[in-house]
């Protein structure tokens, strides 16, 4: 159950630099047009590399539309953004970490 109460902006730089396996995460997005759309799961593998990018494993529902939709654990921490899912499986998602995302954006 995520307590936390989100404001307007989330802070990037107060993201979370590690999850745990098994640690329950959410995210909030919009998959299918579903605007606010909570999800839950939990982090289901240790990070990898995929095609030269840090990746963590998720076992929570990726649809269509929740590509970029921020990543939380029970305390409110940002952990991470969904990159998509496993092909075929819309329970299997792949997430990118915080300072993936820091680093991209000092970089542009």
């Amino acid at each position: 159950d995520c307590q936390y109460r989100f404001g307007n902006v989330i802070a990037i730089q107060n993201g979370k630099n590690k999850v745990d396996m098994r640690e329950r995460v959410y995210s909030i997005g919009c998959p299918r047009n579903q605007e606010g759309t909570l999800l839950s799961g939990y982090v289901d593998g240790p990070p990898g590399i995929v095609e030269g990018q840090p990746l963590l494993q998720v076992r929570m529902e990726v649809d269509p539309g929740s590509s970029g939709s921020p990543v939380f654990d029970r305390n409110g921490n940002l952990v991470a953004m969904v990159k998509g899912r496993l092909k075929g499986d819309n329970r299997s998602g792949l997430l990118i970490p915080p300072e993936t995302i820091v680093s991209f954006i000092k970089e542009n």
